[in-house]
């Protein structure tokens, strides 16, 4: 299905549980620093009233169970006319869909859709394209991909960003995203294109949020407490994004706290 521009809304968020991190094999670390960096991040743009989105949505799964990929779940509400109003969709997460085609400067919205690594899109049942996407993708990023180390500081986290490492004449100004999501929802569908089904929707987001910005030199960024919310180990994640929704150049697990 599809539709097409514009921006995240920043939001508070405050940290339950316990000190360690995740790794991206979902390990948990003892030292509170996040694990093994995420190479690539495929976002979902998905929803309930889109008959095509259940195949997309199961194979979702599979990416999260990937080493090294981060896979988030956005549902958008383009399709709430058709008789079904998504019960997980933002208008927020719609803005952020067409913002990623103006920014690519192709104009396509459709569910599903899949954005890999913030670069290319392809139909979010196509494994095929998605999986040459992460490849084609991974290749562009490599010689500017930071690694990003997190950790708590004792009042919220901390985000170590080395300098990027080419050169001084490439311009960067990136925004890190906190995102948060849930691993599991599942919804009984009522009424619309998908009617009297029971569809799994996995690490759907609840909030990407604003929490820095990034212009290449090494830089550590504090996230306060209030701005850490629901934190479990594999329920947030850090990324450093080109404008906001351009390149992405580094991704990382974000460490529960404890005593919030």
């Amino acid at each position: 299905m599809r539709l097409s521009p514009v921006r995240i809304v920043l939001g508070t968020l405050a940290c339950l549980l316990p000190c360690s991190a995740m790794a991206a094999d979902g390990t948990v670390t003892a030292d509170g620093k996040s694990g093994a960096q995420i190479r690539s991040v495929v976002e979902l743009y998905t929803s309930q009233g889109c008959s095509s989105c259940p195949p997309a949505d199961a194979l979702l799964q599979s990416y999260i169970e990937k080493d090294g990929v981060l896979a988030l779940s956005f549902n958008v509400d383009i399709w709430d006319s058709l008789g079904w109003k998504d019960t997980l969709a933002s208008p927020t997460f719609t803005k952020r869909q067409r913002a990623y085609a103006q920014t690519r400067g192709d104009g396509q919205v459709y569910t599903p859709q899949a954005v890999v690594n913030g670069m290319m899109h392809a139909v979010g049942s196509d494994r095929a394209n998605i999986d040459a996407d992460i490849r084609q993708t991974d290749a562009k990023i490599k010689s500017m991909r930071v690694s990003l180390a997190v950790s708590h500081d004792g009042d919220g986290i901390e985000v170590d960003v080395p300098a990027w490492p080419v050169a001084k004449t490439a311009a960067v100004d990136a925004t890190l995203w906190l995102v948060r999501f849930t691993p599991l929802v599942e919804v009984e569908i009522h009424h619309g294109e998908n009617s009297g089904h029971k569809i799994a929707y996995h690490n759907v987001v609840r909030e990407i949020v604003d929490v820095g910005h990034w212009r290449g030199e090494h830089a550590v960024i504090k996230v306060a407490r209030a701005a850490v919310a629901d934190c479990r180990p594999g329920t947030c994640a850090i990324l450093v994004q080109q404008g906001g929704t351009g390149s992405i150049f580094g991704a990382a697990w974000v460490p529960g706290l404890s005593g919030i």
